[in-house]
């Protein structure tokens, strides 16, 4: 790997309280976002917040990029107490580092990090010059945070959201709903959907043998985000033995899943044979089970959480080649056609699950195959991150009004 000084490119350097490399959604964006940077001609430097300092070269797909682990989490071992305050503070330690390298990036992206990081890198900015912009990917609805509406996490999200992320200038936007906000606030701003590595994932792009069961797939933490209720319902009404279709819901325990209403008012002590329950796996593992699924399934609500991100679980599904059974949130519906990568539900309700299952029992495999080819070359064509090289590059390009970084491109 070269050093910073031997590296004409300008750079760009991620800091957030993400933790990096790593098995989750987070972690995903801030390497799909690294490799765009890096494919628009500057050099991504990662200052991550694990908890333990450390630099060190790592097997995986991200072991070529610099990454600094900033202790900006606390460590497992450290009070709860004093692990809830930690997070009013977060981003000094980031700061400190900014400053200390050399040479210094061209601009730092923030990811997380709320209020208190936005508060040191404004600052950062103030005394450096350096631009600062923002990775915005979410905006929670009050009753999912701890504290709800007048909690301390919903207070600190609102504030960033809406006074100190716009304070930055530029955005960059995982839906239009997130986008047409930053607008009004007068930042510059670039829509960059749930992006891939598509070339690097393995599809399945055959239908399973017609005698086999029909195969769903849901993977990931529902919390109050994802609806799992709605098509547990339907296949208890429609298949209880699993005949026909068989739900593999990745994640979640037996007890918590036995805890859903449609299993708790049918008095079950156990898992019915159309449900099945993986447990917590790696992503990998995660992922071989959509691959293996005919379709995977995620129901939200229309609020505002469900409009301002993207489900990074649609691109991951597409790219294996999984089709997809939802409804239409965020901008999915500018993505998704119904009867060719997805079967759509109106809303997200056990009558629509019905009729959507009903629809898929019908296709035949040949059907089946050209849903998973058309599923694969959506993500191909859409949501791979070397697809948005020129639209980075032109804003890198803004954000600042010198040739720092307009020079190294």
């Amino acid at each position: 790997m070269s050093s910073p000084h031997q590296d004409p490119r300008p750079a760009i350097a991620l800091v957030g309280t993400f933790q990096f490399p790593g098995d989750n959604a987070s972690s995903r964006r801030v390497l799909a976002l690294a490799r765009l940077i890096e494919a628009s001609g500057a050099r991504p430097i990662i200052g991550a917040a694990d908890p333990t300092p450390d630099l060190r070269p790592r097997e995986g797909p991200a072991s070529d990029l610099p990454t600094f682990h900033l202790s900006e989490l606390p460590q497992k071992t450290t009070p709860r107490l004093l692990r809830a305050l930690r997070q009013f503070v977060w981003g000094g330690r980031a700061c400190a580092w900014l400053e200390g390298l050399e040479p210094r990036p061209a601009a730092v992206l923030l990811y997380g990090g709320y209020s208190p990081f936005a508060l040191w890198l404004l600052r950062f900015r103030r005394r450096t010059g350096i631009p600062v912009f923002v990775d915005a990917v979410e905006w929670y609805q009050p009753s999912h945070v701890p504290g709800g509406p007048l909690g301390p996490f919903h207070l600190n999200v609102e504030w960033a959201l809406r006074r100190l992320f716009p304070r930055l200038g530029h955005a960059i936007c995982i839906s239009r709903y997130l986008q047409r906000h930053f607008e009004a606030k007068g930042c510059r701003t670039l829509y960059l959907p749930a992006i891939l590595d598509v070339a690097a994932i393995e599809p399945h792009l055959e239908a399973r043998p017609p005698e086999a069961p029909l195969r769903l797939a849901y993977t990931g933490t529902p919390g109050k985000k994802d609806l799992l209720d709605p098509m547990v319902e339907a296949l208890l009404r429609l298949d209880p033995q699993g005949e026909r279709i068989r739900f593999a819901i990745v994640g979640p325990t037996v007890p918590s899943l036995l805890a859903l209403p449609a299993l708790r008012r049918r008095g079950l002590s156990q898992l019915p044979p159309c449900l099945e329950a993986p447990g917590h796996v790696t992503n990998a593992e995660a992922m071989a089970q959509v691959r293996r699924a005919d379709f995977s399934v995620l129901l939200r609500h229309r609020q505002r959480y469900a409009m301002a991100g993207f489900p990074t679980k649609v691109p991951e599904s597409l790219a294996v080649g999984t089709p997809v059974i939802c409804n239409l949130t965020s901008d999915l519906g500018d993505f998704l056609e119904d009867g060719v990568q997805a079967l759509i539900c109106p809303e997200p309700t056990v009558e629509a699950c019905l009729q959507a299952l009903g629809r898929a029992l019908t296709l035949t495999p040949t059907q089946l195959t050209g849903m998973r080819r058309a599923a694969h070359h959506l993500a191909e064509t859409r949501l791979d991150y070397r697809l948005y090289q020129e639209e980075m590059n032109k804003f890198l390009r803004t954000l600042t009004s010198t040739n720092q970084i307009s020079q190294g491109f």
